[in-house]
């Protein structure tokens, strides 16, 4: 009797526990979700205007999941949510989420998509003895101490590749992969012509290089999209974007946002 009131008490305990963190983790991503939508309420609303129920949405690059909240809120336990983040340290941040929170409609995947398959080496810097710490992939300083450094080997997929074998069917893709956009949209030209989802893309020169996206803009084009880039409320065509005043670190804006549809 005795040891069962305290397996009980127990059981309590814990639940109050798993209670306590998942409120904290709620009230830490609303936070973030809420600083994102000052600095990009725009695109907020276009993420939100964009999705209807039932919808598979893929967030390819979601970081600390900011934008998973927005898509969330529109699906609620509808349609499908595929979040894409190749960074070991964000994605068990994101399964950490998706277990607290319960988000039952989104998956996770530690994959880098690309133009081809196969595998690659991704180096971190070590940031002091906490791994948790660990900033963006970059690359090796030959001159630094190796031991500042770690690597992972991640899968590198194609989304063709991917959307083909698990049959899905985008209507909506979110895309941040730090410079990498190009290759990720030449391994995904198949989805794009089959099922024209909205595309928002962060496009930046100072990661990228200009070439390059110019490159992404032109290959979108060639797929019989139409593009904008966001500037505050305003949804502006491609055809007037100028790296000169839209990406200027002098100006009080930085355009980086692009829709394509």
């Amino acid at each position: 009797m005795i040891a069962n009131i305290s397996l009980q008490k127990l059981s309590e305990q814990q639940n109050i526990f798993t209670t306590g963190i998942k409120i904290i983790e709620q009230y830490k991503l609303s936070l973030r979700a809420g600083r994102c939508k000052k600095e990009d309420d725009s695109v907020v609303n276009y993420i939100e205007k964009s999705i209807e129920g039932g919808d598979t949405v893929l967030d390819i690059g979601s970081q600390e999941g900011n934008y998973i909240y927005f898509m969330r809120r529109k699906l609620k336990q509808s349609g499908k949510i595929i979040a894409f983040e190749s960074q070991p340290f964000l994605h068990q941040h994101l399964a950490h989420l998706k277990k607290i929170l319960d988000w039952k409609n989104v998956e996770l995947e530690l994959i880098k998509l690309s133009n081809v398959a196969g595998t690659e080496h991704v180096h971190h810097r070590l940031n002091g003895r906490n791994n948790s710490s660990l900033k963006s992939a970059i690359v090796i300083n030959m001159n630094e101490d190796l031991n500042n450094y770690f690597s992972n080997k991640i899968t590198v997929q194609t989304l063709d590749n991917y959307c083909v074998s698990r049959n899905i069917k985008p209507n909506f893709i979110k895309i941040d992969d730090q410079g990498n956009e190009l290759k990720m949209l030449q391994g995904a030209v198949n989805i794009l012509k089959n099922y024209k989802p909205k595309l928002l893309v962060k496009c930046e020169e100072k990661i990228a290089g200009t070439q390059k996206v110019l490159e992404t803009f032109k290959l979108l084009k060639q797929l019989n999209y139409t593009g904008y880039f966001v500037l505050d409320t305003l949804r502006i065509p491609l055809t007037n974007f100028d790296f000169n005043v839209y990406q200027n670190a002098y100006n009080n804006f930085y355009c980086s946002n692009f829709i394509f549809e």
